[in-house]
């Protein structure tokens, strides 16, 4: 499915999705591999 790929970029485990919404969780450390793949993601602080 293509509106996961972001999730299949992340080696950390630390995105995932519920209702058609990506989340990031603490795991991630702004690597930016889900940005090349999924440009809807943004960080936040």
């Amino acid at each position: 499915m293509k509106d996961k790929v972001c999730i299949g970029k992340c080696n950390r485990n630390a995105i995932w999705i519920e209702n058609k919404i990506a989340y990031i969780g603490d795991k991630c450390t702004h690597c930016g591999k889900c940005i090349e793949v999924c440009p809807v993601v943004k960080f936040s602080e």
